[in-house]
């Protein structure tokens, strides 16, 4: 799996009052420590010119240009990209709590 530092600092936001946001937290850094996430960099000035900038934000555009990056070969990695887009929809729940 692939995360930008962007979604990492999202992560890192999140209220560390609740028990079960602390849990997610550590399970994501135990991932990225053990090398099942991948850290991915897209530049800044990259993300800045997206004609979506204005309407998503940082974060959502460095999302949208790693998604285009990823070759699916196998079924292993549509795997992937579907945990991907579920732990995405977990944060985006978490944060909405």
């Amino acid at each position: 799996m692939t995360a930008t530092p962007h979604i990492i600092t999202e992560f890192s936001n999140l209220n560390k009052h609740d028990h079960y946001k602390v849990k997610l937290f550590e399970k994501m850094m135990d991932l990225i420590e053990n090398k099942y996430i991948n850290e991915e960099f897209i530049e800044i000035r990259d993300i800045i010119k997206d004609k979506d900038m204005k309407s998503f934000g940082v974060t959502d555009i460095a999302i949208s240009k790693i998604s285009k990056n990823v070759v699916v070969e196998s079924l292993p990695k549509i795997l992937d990209l579907i945990l991907v887009l579920i732990f995405l929809l977990c944060l985006l729940i978490l944060m909405m709590i």
